[in-house]
């Protein structure tokens, strides 16, 4: 709708007041609308995290053929100190869609900060043999799984 696309252009400019009053109408007259959950969640996050979960929890809900969504909910499940919640999303998102590169980085990441090395190790070694697995990514994960295997070696 109009609100939508006004609370986008408003965020685009910076003006994140106008933006967030323009997207808060649009989930408004439209509480099935996943990227205006999305959006608002994004702008209200820097001051309120726990808003921004519930929104973006609400988006992933409404549009689970849409990773970024789920990635976003993760993201923040993580910076509320929630890692199992976290690891679940992730899983569940990776489930569904096994190219979304950035979820293994963040996965495994969490599984190295829980001490579960043996799991992100596993994690790596599925994710490169995803053919769809963008290039970037590969090269990234390739390296974090030399880095893991070397501090096996260290110890």
């Amino acid at each position: 709708g109009v609100a939508f696309n006004l609370g986008l252009l408003l965020a685009e400019e910076g003006k994140t007041a106008e933006a967030e009053t323009a997207l808060r109408t649009a989930l408004k007259a439209d509480p099935q609308m996943a990227q205006a959950a999305y959006n608002l969640a994004v702008l209200v996050a820097p001051k309120n995290l726990a808003e921004a979960l519930e929104l973006s929890r609400k988006a992933a809900a409404l549009r689970p053929e849409e990773p970024r969504y789920a990635f976003t909910l993760a993201f923040y499940q993580r910076q509320r100190g929630d890692a199992p919640a976290a690891m679940t999303t992730l899983q569940t998102l990776l489930a569904r869609h096994p190219a979304y590169g950035d979820a293994y980085l963040l996965l495994g990441e969490l599984y190295v900060k829980a001490g579960k090395v043996q799991e992100a190790r596993q994690l790596f070694a599925r994710a490169l043999e995803v053919k769809e697995l963008p290039d970037a990514h590969r090269t990234r994960i390739a390296s974090l799984q030399r880095n893991l295997a070397g501090s096996d070696a260290k110890q």
